[in-house]
């Protein structure tokens, strides 16, 4: 077995690259899984230090209705 550290980076997500495969992992308690859909844009949100909340939307304002 071979055990090894990974320091954290600023352009996430990081990939293990292998058997013809590339695939971002993130930790789940103990655990690497691969990262899903969700995951794995956060992991490229993370990197450019953006988070979905600072996005901007493509809908305007003015074309939106509100009822109560």
């Amino acid at each position: 077995m071979i055990l090894f550290d990974v320091y954290a980076g600023k352009e996430t997500p990081y990939y293990y690259v292998g058997e013809g495969n590339m695939t971002a992992y993130i930790r789940l308690g103990n655990e690497s899984v691969p990262a899903d859909n969700v995951a794995f844009k956060r992991l490229v949100l993370q990197g450019t230090n953006r988070s979905y909340d600072s996005l901007v939307s493509n809908y305007k304002f003015l074309n939106m209705a509100f009822d109560l």
